[in-house]
């Protein structure tokens, strides 16, 4: 009985003990199989949710044929649209940041432009001289050319305004402004509306013979179109006044602005519709 009673605590225990390993083994074998391929899938996961990019999506297990690997291939079908989609957004956003930025500028382009230009007439304004005036007298002198400045006032334009009205006068002044831009070198003449019936041209490079020529010649085809729009009875010309920055000695812009507007003074004083420069007055 004792034998016995040996042999089947030996055999309890051996029954224990192989309970105990194949237990162990499952476990092993489970955690292998299951518990360890999914906490690395979990990890990987982690890994795309902070880092969304293309190369974790190929580390996922896609290649295994159970479970896993069917949610591996799902997860990496949403990750990549979702890749895409931000892609394609940021792309949307890089378009639309460029085309709003080509916009503006091209508004504030426009913008500056108009800014710089007479509505009514479209020569450049007192802005316009102001910006590039410096500029041009610079240039004039480390190049050492002489520049003229013409100065033309409208000559009894207050007397059609108040009894035509200031549409007709307006026509008027759209009239002198196309014959300005019609008379000047484009490339190198500034043609500026200074305000009311006040205008001013300056010509880079030019003799006072070219600016008597050129006022003379712009006088007579107002007169004659002038005649046209508002009749005989109105007597209309323009009162020129010319000066030289190099002849004259005059300093800068200013103080050549300020010669011309003498200048034309004196035509002014003198009896109107004639142009004035250093000499006197030019012949007509």
């Amino acid at each position: 009985l004792g034998q016995v009673s040996t042999i089947n605590d030996w055999g309890v225990l051996a029954a224990g003990l192989g309970t105990v390993v194949a237990a162990a083994a499952g476990i092993a074998f489970a955690w292998k199989i299951i518990a360890q391929p999914i906490r690395t899938f979990a990890e990987q996961l982690d890994h795309l949710v902070l880092d969304q990019r293309q190369t974790q999506v190929r580390e996922l297990p896609t290649s295994r044929d159970d479970e896993v690997g069917r949610m591996a291939s799902a997860v990496r079908s949403l990750v990549i649209n979702r890749i895409r989609d931000y892609h394609d957004a940021q792309q949307l956003r890089r378009t639309l940041d460029d085309r709003v930025t080509s916009a503006t500028k091209k508004a504030v382009g426009t913008l500056s432009k108009l800014a710089m230009r007479d509505a009514l007439t479209e020569l450049g304004n007192r802005r316009f001289l102001d910006t590039h005036l410096p500029a041009l007298i610079e240039a004039s002198k480390a190049s050492d050319t002489d520049l003229l400045c013409v100065m033309i006032d409208m000559d009894n334009f207050k007397t059609v305004n108040d009894t035509l009205g200031h549409s007709k006068g307006d026509e008027l002044l759209v009239l002198l402004a196309d014959l300005l831009k019609s008379a000047i070198r484009h490339h190198d003449d500034l043609a500026i509306r200074l305000g009311g019936d006040e205008f001013v041209l300056f010509l880079p490079g030019a003799t006072l013979g070219r600016a008597e020529e050129l006022t003379a010649h712009i006088r007579q085809l107002y007169r004659q179109q002038a005649a046209s729009l508002l009749g005989p009875k109105f007597d209309v010309d323009l009162s020129v006044g010319a000066a030289s920055l190099r002849r004259e000695n005059c300093r800068d812009a200013e103080e050549l602005m300020e010669q011309a507007d003498q200048h034309l003074y004196q035509a002014k004083r003198s009896g109107k519709g004639i142009t004035w420069t250093m000499h006197g007055q030019a012949a007509a």
